[in-house]
């Protein structure tokens, strides 16, 4: 297995000359705080034997929605994670998800893996078959980690030791469920 991690949002994602934040509150952004969550599952992946690239390392990289998943192929990954915090203008939505658009296995293995070190709610996993990273021809999931506007799951997600956590617990769930 090669795997890329995308820390979603970013430089260039959805427009020229423009970085994406993706949702932001209370001065917290989406595209940073999943940034940090990438590079400790890259490093985790690394410690663990399995062969990892990320979409971008850092904030001002531009990485464009769009080439994403030709960025995986170029790059001859054959396994995609996008990582994302979800937003609601209802401040009580909390929980973690992973979006999926036909492999519900791997998705079901990245949610299990994703909330046993979160510990949020279980949202489940959810098809959405038209999201551009989840085009990905090989086993591929989109995670969001929690929502940014619940204070509760905000502070969960911004805890380095969670985000230490998250990192070696889908590394394990990689090795361990036989996606290496």
């Amino acid at each position: 297995m090669k795997l890329c991690i995308d820390p979603g949002h970013g430089m260039l994602n959805a427009s020229p000359q423009r970085y994406d934040p993706g949702a932001v509150f209370q001065a917290h952004e989406e595209a940073s705080l999943v940034l940090d969550y990438a590079i400790l599952l890259w490093a985790a992946c690394a410690a663990s034997g399995i062969d990892a690239v990320l979409t971008r390392r850092k904030r001002d990289e531009p990485m464009p929605l769009q080439r994403r998943v030709e960025f995986a192929l170029e790059k001859g990954c054959t396994t995609m994670l996008s990582l994302h915090a979800n937003a609601a203008g209802n401040l009580q939505a909390h929980g973690t998800e992973t979006l999926y658009r036909r492999d519900a296995t791997f998705a079901a293995l990245m949610q299990q893996a994703a909330v046993s070190a979160l510990g949020l709610r279980d949202r489940g996993i959810k098809p959405r078959p038209g999201l551009a990273v989840l085009k990905f021809p090989g086993p591929c999931a989109l995670i969001e980690l929690g929502f940014i506007t619940n204070n509760d799951d905000r502070a969960v997600m911004m805890s380095k030791r969670t985000q230490f956590r998250f990192a070696q617990a889908v590394a394990k769930a990689l090795t361990q469920g036989g996606w290496e």
